[in-house]
This record gives structure tokens, sequence and C-alpha cells, in this order.
């Protein structure tokens, strides 16, 4: 036992002494390559391409898995092949000023192996034609990973490499609708947002004003049933429809529709919104022109309509703005609150009721019992000299007057009761508890019901052929201010 444990030890001390030799054989070979880099590595300021943007004739270069080349025709551009295609000469200018003039950071000479920066295969080829007919070519490799500077080799100097800050990878990307002009997506606000019609194969529905709803919207169902619309939920929706824009440009004048699936929208959003109109005095004007012959701005009625096609490999949706030709994209979240939507998702949430100035009387069902509570407002006799009559509010219950806060704690209770969601249908099973029964002064009638539905709802019901479910602790919490105004009667 004591010799295999010698053994053992003479081992472990051998293999310490292979590894420390290793160790040390890596750090000279890593020592000797660093001495090396230093040898023909040299810190540098200097300018190694310089050119007036003016004298550029022509850019070639890799976009998007193809060549293209952009030509100088006076003042405008041309992508060669297309020459109907809108280029944008503003677009171009950042890539002229990106190779008119680069500076080296540093300057590697007799480099022996490009494939050491990636330029064996170069990650972009540019060519430039000048105007004189002389061309230059810049050879884009990887990145350094310590400093993020850009690998680079001129013309067929291929064995002198530079670093440049530049990201010409960055700049020289994208696809040829980066450098197109596009048609303008509408600025919209929400609160200028007067309508919002979504069109589906299902579940449609349409967002509108309604001065006779509480909530001052409603929102109406694909077979044209209105309801009250949630004034929060409306603005949501109106701040989702203000919030589109283009992210994406794909084609500038589609000729097949069906390859984006904008044939068959999948939805139609039309957007209804008002603008303040552009008058003449908005518009240069004569200064001598007096004050008061200012035109005052009209606010105009607008709409668009936005086509929603199939969802693209980049996160967008193809979209097509009204009788456009131009195929856009637009992000799939920033659509999917529209798109994903119905009217029952922006039902309003409150319990029907009607406003206590317009109660004629409220009959209340609980326990099998029937109450009739009642205000009355009337004139009296002022005790102050200074007033011959003064109004008077009187609270009933059953005839019998009653506390004014306790009634009015109970009311308050009723109007103040908040479905945490809708239902399309009832489902609750049994008798209601709790019926409360408005009749207005002008003779309309309101019916609310409250009945159990499990361990944490009420189901709640009105005469409109709205459902929802209410916390069962809120129900509890109204029949408890029932129950301390019917104790006084």
């Amino acid at each position: 036992m004591k010799k295999k444990r010698g053994l053992l030890a003479v081992v472990g001390i051998l293999l310490l002494a292979v590894l420390i030799g290793i160790y040390f054989l890596v750090k000279g070979l890593n020592q000797e390559e660093t001495d090396t880099e230093q040898e023909t590595t040299e810190p540098t300021g200097e300018e190694i391409l310089a050119m007036s943007s003016e004298d550029i004739k022509s850019l070639r270069f890799q976009l998007d898995g193809r060549e293209v080349v952009w030509n100088r025709k006076e003042d405008q551009w041309k992508l060669e092949g297309e020459e109907e295609f809108p280029v944008d000469t503003e677009k171009i200018e950042p890539l002229l000023s990106a190779v008119s003039s680069i500076t080296a950071d540093r300057k590697l000479e007799n480099v022996e192996n490009l494939k050491d920066y990636g330029l064996d295969e170069p990650v972009n080829c540019i060519f430039i034609t000048k105007e004189d007919g002389s061309e230059e070519t810049i050879y884009v490799g990887n990145k350094n990973p310590s400093t993020g500077d850009t690998y680079v080799y001129l013309n067929d100097e291929v064995s002198t490499v530079y670093t440049v800050s530049k990201d010409l990878a960055a700049i020289f990307s994208g696809d040829i609708y980066a450098f197109a002009v596009s048609e303008e997506y509408p600025v919209i606000t929400a609160g200028n947002i007067t309508c919002i019609e979504v069109k589906k194969e299902k579940d449609s529905y349409t967002l509108e004003p309604d001065g006779a709803s509480d909530t001052s919207w409603s929102v109406t169902d694909e077979n044209g049933d209105r309801k009250a619309a949630d004034g929060t939920k409306a603005g949501t929706l109106q701040s989702a429809a203000a919030g589109l824009s283009y992210d994406g440009y794909y084609d500038n004048d589609c000729q097949d529709w069906s390859a984006y699936g904008l044939d068959n929208p999948s939805m139609t959003l039309v957007i209804h919104y008002t603008e303040m109109e552009e008058t003449e005095d908005d518009k240069e004007t004569d200064e001598t022109e007096e004050e008061e012959s200012k035109e005052e701005p009209k606010q105009v009625e607008k709409s668009i309509t936005v086509y929603v096609g199939n969802a693209s490999e980049d996160g967008n949706y193809y979209v097509r703005l009204g009788d456009s030709q131009e195929v856009h994209g637009m992000s799939q979240s920033s659509l999917d609150t529209l798109k994903n939507g119905k009217a029952f998702d922006y039902w309003d949430l409150s319990v029907e009721d009607i406003a206590i100035a317009d109660l004629d009387h409220l009959n209340v069902t609980y326990g099998g019992e029937e109450y009739v509570l009642k205000r009355e407002v009337t004139e009296e006799k002022s005790e102050d000299e200074k007033e011959e009559t003064k109004e008077v509010t009187r609270y009933y219950v059953d005839e019998k007057e009653a506390d004014s806060a306790k009634f009015m704690d109970f009311f308050r209770g009723c109007q103040d009761m908040v479905c945490q969601n809708r239902l399309e249908k009832a489902s609750a099973k049994g008798e209601a508890e709790l019926i409360l029964q408005y009749v207005g002064t002008d003779g309309s009638e309101i019916t609310v019901t409250y009945t159990p539905r499990d361990a944490s709802f009420y189901e709640v019901s009105d005469s409109e052929g709205n459902y929802g479910l209410v916390n069962k602790m809120s129900v509890k919490e109204l029949i408890d201010q029932l129950l301390v105004l019917i104790e006084e009667k």
C-alpha cells in the first residue's frame, strides 16, 4: 500500500512539471507573437483615403446579397438597371461622406494571412469611380473585438491592413429601399382621432364618439350591436392607432399584391381624425398685410385607410396605405392591439344606473323583501328673513324619512360598482340575491341584478343585456350599506 502511494506521488510531481513546462512554452509563444505584432504595427493618424464627395461618380458594393451600382446623373443618383427607382439623394450622402475621407488608427504591414482579419472573404467590397475615371477600392473585413475598429485594405495592397473607426460594414448595409424616397405616413395625435373602424373577416368593430354614453364613446360590433365603451380602453385604442408608423419598405411599385397577402387583407383599418388646415397666412405673406386680414385656422375632417397583409420575416406586417402602389411594414406589436381585438373587449365596465337628479325612486329587493327608496326636493319657507323660500332635500325608505348620509352612502355604492370584466352572455345559476330597479323622473326603468356565481364573484346583469363579474366583497359591502339604511326604518 505504501509503495502504491509513493508511485502516485512521483507521477503527480512529473505531471506537474510537464504542465509548468507547457505553461512557459505557451507564454513564450504568445509573447513572441505579441512582439512580432508590435514590430509590424504602428499607431497612425494617417488619412489613407481622401477625395471630394462631389468627385464621386459611381458607387458599387454588396447590398442585401446583391451587387448594386449607384450612378450620379447630374444632381441625382440612379440605381443601375432600375432607372425609375425613386432614389433618395439625401440617403446616398452618408455613403459619400464615409468614403471621401478615411483615417487609419493603426497600420499593419507585411501581412501574410488576410484570413486573420476577415479579408480573405471581405464582408463588403466598395468600388468607387471618380469623375476623372480613376478608381478606388475598399475591402472591408472583420471588427477588432477589443477596439471595435474595422480591418480594411485598399486597392491591391494586400500586404498592408489598416484599422479604421468607421463601421463601414454597417454603413454599407440594408437593402435598396433604405435608399429610396418613401411616401410619408401621416402624423396623427390620439386626441384628434374621431372614429376607428377595424374590418376583419370575423369580429369587426367600430369605436366612435357617443354623446348619449356616460363615457362619451360607444363601440359597435359586426352585427351592428352598439354599447357604451369604456373610456380608458377607448383612450388606449386611440393611442394604438395614433402610434402607428412605417417600419420597413418593401416595394415601391407593387404589381402582385398576393405576394404580400394584400390582395385579401387580414385587416382593413380606417382612422378618422381632424387636422388644422393650413391657411394662406401660414405661408409667406406680404409684410404690409394688415393683422385683421389674417384667416382663422380651420379644422378639417380627414381619414386614412391601412390594409394589413401577411407577417414578414422581420417582425412586421406588410401594409398598404389607401390606393398607394407602395408596400411598407408596420411592427406586429403595434398592430396586434387593433388586429386581435373585438367590440366586447371595449365594453364599458361600469354598472348601469341613473343619476340621482334624474331618479324618481329606486326599488330594492333583498332577502325576499322589497324596499322603496326615494329622494324628494321641496321648496319651504325660509327662517332667514332675507330669503322667502329655500330648497330642501329629504330621503325616504318606504315613505319613512331616512338619514341622508346613510341613504347617499348606499346610492353612491350602487353608482360606483364596476365590473372586473365583462361577459358576453349570462352564466350564473340560481336566484339573484340583490335586485335594483331604477325608475327615472321621465318614466324610464333600468333593472340591475346581482347573482352569486362562485367564491370570488357575483354576476351582474342589467335590462340592456349587459353581463359582467363583480368582486364578491364589493357586493357584500353594498349589501351592508343597505342593511345599515333599512335598519333605521
